[in-house]
């Protein structure tokens, strides 16, 4: 995958995304995004276990064994990530669910990317689904 910008005669930068497979696959094209467009993920999910505090806990000890940071406790707070892509977000818990906002992420990543990364890696702690 490869990103392609273009400038179109504006102060904007637009930027076309090109996947490309061969062999018996597929190439596909996904149009043109400005720069700096990203959708807002909101999620609600739900925390298994007995004791959603010590759920919480486990699965911030669990992100920021993956190398995000926390600034807040188990009711409520922010993170950032920094590794292959960078994302940036805020969570609250009210009892057993536990909603969560990503408020910046690359454009090229999807909310239902993102669900189904949270329902694989934290399977154990939560189940999560867009709000």
């Amino acid at each position: 995958m490869y990103l392609q910008k273009n400038n179109r005669g504006s102060a904007s930068s637009y930027y076309t995304i090109q996947t490309t497979k061969k062999k018996n696959k597929f190439i596909y094209i996904q149009g043109i995004v400005k720069e700096g467009d990203s959708t807002t993920c909101k999620l609600k999910c739900k925390l298994k276990g007995d004791d959603p505090k010590k759920t919480t806990k486990e699965i911030i000890q669990k992100a920021k064994e993956q190398g995000f940071v926390f600034r807040g406790g188990t009711t409520k707070g922010d993170f950032t990530y920094k590794g292959v892509i960078t994302a940036q977000g805020t969570y609250s818990r009210s009892g057993k669910t536990l909603t969560i906002e990503v408020t910046k992420k690359p454009f090229f990543v999807s909310c239902s990317r993102i669900v189904n990364e949270l329902n694989k890696i934290l399977a154990e702690y939560l189940y999560c689904k867009e709000k």
